[in-house]
């Protein structure tokens, strides 16, 4: 539009464009008289939030959100540099006063933010170990001993190992055997809910799995082993996959 309208002028405009049935515009028309009437509370909406009229951005954003409404006049200068747009991104909740929230909207705007790091690890970091998870044998030969460490699988989850742990090699275990770390997930913290005070889990507790098998999947590798039939050791030659 090459100037800004009043409020009046504006709807006016609107109702043209979506309602070209309705000719009577007269001043004695109840459709008038409503126009009016809404554009007599947008003009107490801005007085009272203290806009001052004559082109403050406050006010220019008011009417520039009634003018979304009206198709673009053939003088308008075109919009020039976008030839295609493409949504392939999470979708996130948009929150506004008055919207009734549920359990459901949470776990979405949870979702959303852990989506967005996700991603973030797989394409930046990938997979692979960050640091630390050294694997090596006991003395008895059966027992392996996972150090502290931080590692990203393929789909970009957080592995984490905050304490040397002492893992049992599975009896009837084939050699060789990979030393593999997966994401988990378990329910804890119960909580009392409702009138029939029945229990739920209050949290989502994330972790890592240990696992030592021939399948590598989609986990992460730390280690080899492989056994002479008496006791297990640790394969020198294999390097785990590190992440850039």
């Amino acid at each position: 539009m090459n100037e800004w309208l009043t409020l009046t002028e504006t709807l006016s405009h609107t109702m043209r464009v979506h309602a070209p049935g309705w000719t009577d515009r007269n001043d004695a028309d109840p459709g008038i008289t409503m126009l009016e009437m809404l554009a007599f509370l947008a003009e107490g909406l801005r007085y009272r939030r203290g806009i001052v009229a004559g082109g403050s951005p406050a006010a220019l954003r008011i009417v520039a959100a009634l003018s979304a409404y009206i198709e673009p006049d053939a003088n308008d200068a075109a919009v020039t540099g976008t030839l295609h747009e493409h949504w392939c991104g999470p979708k996130r909740p948009r929150f506004f006063s008055g919207r009734l929230l549920t359990a459901d909207d949470l776990t979405e705007e949870q979702e959303y933010h852990r989506e967005k790091h996700r991603r973030h690890l797989q394409t930046m970091h990938e997979s692979g170990v960050v640091e630390g998870l050294r694997v090596t044998i006991g003395a008895d030969g059966t027992t392996l001993t996972i150090e502290p460490g931080f590692a990203i699988d393929p789909a970009g989850h957080e592995l984490c190992i905050d304490r040397a742990i002492a893992v049992a090699v599975p009896v009837g275990t084939v050699s060789p055997a990979a030393v593999a770390l997966y994401y988990a997930e378990r329910l804890v913290d119960p909580l009392l809910f409702g009138a029939s005070q029945a229990m739920e889990p209050g949290h989502i507790e994330e972790g890592t799995r240990v696992a030592i098998a021939a399948s590598d999947d989609d986990g992460v590798i730390i280690g080899r082993i492989d056994s002479d039939g008496d006791a297990w050791r640790v394969d020198a030659s294999f390097a785990p996959l590190r992440t850039r």
